[in-house]
Order: structure tokens, then C-alpha cells, then sequence
């Protein structure tokens, strides 16, 4: 099993400074954390109990959760591939090439933004993109899922939609700003 300290070992001598990083549990993370979290995730394998998957970790803090979410993330260098806690040579390679993936704040906007997420919306408008972000709002959102967590999704997107026709780009960016200060103290990078 992979413990916080061996993880910080490991990583703390890969960090360039600047930025700025901090530690949450294996969770290593550029500061100050703004729209998006972006980071490097130790995840181990529930199958093999002394392998563990990198991640480099592009998490929307804009939806509210109070969790850690990977839907934006990358297992480094695929999917599947684990790395032995006694090759701290092989770890560590793999630690720094997630690093290396890892994208500006902008560059995360772009790419939360082309994807078909709930988030790719609020990317959008966050980018400046008023117009096309409200047009992707219009969008029905996988309107024949009827599981809940889609559900909640539509009503977010709905909310922000309201708010952004109702009140302005303004209120719509300060909503958005709480789920963001939500989900930031839910993970405790606050």
C-alpha cells in the first residue's frame, strides 16, 4: 500500500518550483487552485494491493461535489497500467511524465470545453464565450438518461442558464464561483 509519506518522497524532488504545489492524501496539486484542479493523483490497485495508477488530475471545481472526480483525468502512460511500489524508479518516471501533461488553467478551460460533459458549458462561458455557452445550455443533456446524477446535471445546467439570461454574465460567473469555493472546501484544497 502506498502511504501519504512515500508518495511525498517521491514526488517532492520531481516538483519544479514555481508554481507552487500542495498535498492532499496522494493528491499533489498546483496552487493557487482556481477554476480547475490540476494535479498528480496515486490511486492503488484494488487487484494487485503493491501497484498503484498515476493519474494526471484536470478536475472541474465548478459543479459541486464533494469529492475527488477523474472524469477529466489520465491514467499515465494508459489506462491500465500500474507500477510496482518497489520500482520507485518506474513510479517516479511515471509521477514526472504526469507533471509534465499536466495543462495550464486555459488549457483545461479548452478542454472541459470540447468535451460533451455537463462542465463543457460552463468552460465555455468561463472562456468568455457567453453566446456559445448559452447555446450548449439550450441543449437538451442526454435527455433519455434518466439516472440521477444526469438528472442533477440538467438542473445545474438549467440554473445557470436562468441565471445567466436572467441576471446577467456576472451572477452567472459569481454561481459558478460558489460551487467552485463549494467543491474546493468539500476537498479540502481551501
Amino acid at each position: 500500500m502506498l502511504s501519504e509519506s512515500r508518495w511525498k518522497s517521491i514526488i517532492l524532488p520531481l516538483l519544479e518550483q514555481p508554481p507552487a504545489w500542495a498535498f492532499q492524501g496522494k493528491l499533489t496539486y498546483r496552487t493557487p487552485v482556481d477554476w480547475v484542479l490540476l494535479g498528480v493523483h496515486g490511486e492503488g490497485s484494488g487487484l494487485q494491493p503493491n501497484r498503484v495508477y498515476v493519474s494526471t488530475v484536470l478536475m472541474p471545481l465548478f459543479v459541486p461535489a464533494d469529492h475527488l472526480t477523474l472524469d477529466h483525468s489520465t491514467r499515465v502512460p494508459h489506462g491500465s497500467a500500474t507500477f510496482g511500489l518497489d520500482d520507485e524508479a518506474a513510479f517516479a518516471s511515471a509521477m514526472s511524465l504526469a507533471i509534465s501533461l499536466l495543462p495550464s488553467q486555459t488549457e483545461a478551460l479548452d478542454l472541459i470545453a470540447a468535451s460533451t460533459s455537463e462542465e463543457s458549458a460552463y468552460a465555455a462561458f468561463l472562456l468568455g464565450d457567453h453566446k456559445q455557452a448559452e447555446r450548449m445550455l439550450v441543449e437538451p443533456f442526454h435527455p433519455n438518461d434518466d439516472r440521477p446524477f444526469v438528472h442533477h446535471s440538467r438542473m445545474r445546467r438549467e440554473e445557470v442558464l436562468h441565471v445567466l439570461r436572467s441576471a446577467g454574465p456576472d451572477s452567472a460567473r459569481r454561481l459558478l464561483w460558489s460551487w467552485r469555493d463549494h467543491t474546493a472546501a468539500s476537498l479540502g484544497l481551501t
